[in-house]
């Protein structure tokens, strides 16, 4: 066997440990940056308690209201919201990672995403009440969590069928 060079082994135990330990500044830039893109395109898509920023958003929202009602309205439009934010943070970190954000950062998650259901909700015209947010947070939360652990397990078996 031959010998790592010490610059080597103390570059990988660096990267490792970055994985593994992200500084704070970085958990939530990333975790941020990952809610925002990921409201942002829904909006588009879907309306989000009652707000859209396109006529395709309203038109689908009110489509689901018609189908769903105003609960089950409430609950699709948290699971539509967690998909890409979920996608975007896998983009963004290396696998190693993306486990450790979605394990160990789940407050940070969360706070991210009720804070982007909260401005959505003061958004919209017709001030949805508190509970609406807090249904639509917590069919977010669970998705995301559902959703990254998911996708984290096919990136996996992806990775090793490549192998």
């Amino acid at each position: 066997m031959k010998h790592v060079p010490d610059i080597t082994r103390e570059n990988i135990y660096n990267r490792i440990k970055a994985d593994l330990c992200p500084s704070r500044p970085a958990v939530h830039a990333k975790i941020g940056f990952s809610v925002a893109l990921g409201g942002l395109i829904s909006l588009f898509l879907c309306g989000q308690l009652g707000f859209g920023l396109s006529n395709l958003a309203l038109r689908v929202h009110h489509q689901i209201m018609d189908v769903a009602g105003f609960l089950g309205c409430t609950v699709v439009c948290g699971i539509l919201f967690a998909l890409v934010p979920a996608i975007t943070l896998r983009i963004i970190s290396s696998p190693l990672q993306f486990k450790a954000l979605i394990r160990n950062e789940w407050k940070a998650l969360s706070g991210w995403i009720l804070l982007f259901g909260g401005i959505i909700a003061y958004m919209n015209n017709d001030a949805d009440p508190m509970w609406t947010v807090f249904v639509w947070g917590i069919a977010a939360i669970s998705s995301f969590e559902i959703f990254s652990n998911a996708l984290y397990k096919v990136t996996i078996l992806w990775r090793r069928a490549a192998a």
